[in-house]
């Protein structure tokens, strides 16, 4: 699965889930694991290095946050999915 998203100046980053099953993503030429992805994301959806305006987070920000809790937990420093956070051998 892969997605294209545009940017603010024009251009575009291509998304790539990589591995069966995901053990990974690719932006562009920069290949992330799965642990660093979800760090970058809850880094960008806290709102970045400045946070978001007046510390309210947007609603539809709460929402995607409430969704990835659903699936993943943080164990051991990394954020693992819920149906496999029982097992050390199967870490997504």
């Amino acid at each position: 699965m892969s997605m294209v998203f545009a940017t603010t100046n024009g251009g575009e980053v291509l998304l790539q889930f990589v591995g069966v099953p995901v053990t990974g993503v690719q932006l562009n030429e920069y290949e992330l694991s799965l642990d660093e992805f979800a760090k970058l994301s809850l880094h960008a959806l806290r709102g970045g290095f400045f946070g978001w305006n007046e510390g309210r987070t947007p609603a539809a920000v709460n929402e995607y946050l409430n969704e990835l809790f659903k699936t993943y937990e943080p164990r051991n420093g990394e954020w693992v999915r819920r149906d496999v956070a029982g097992s050390d051998t199967q870490q997504h």
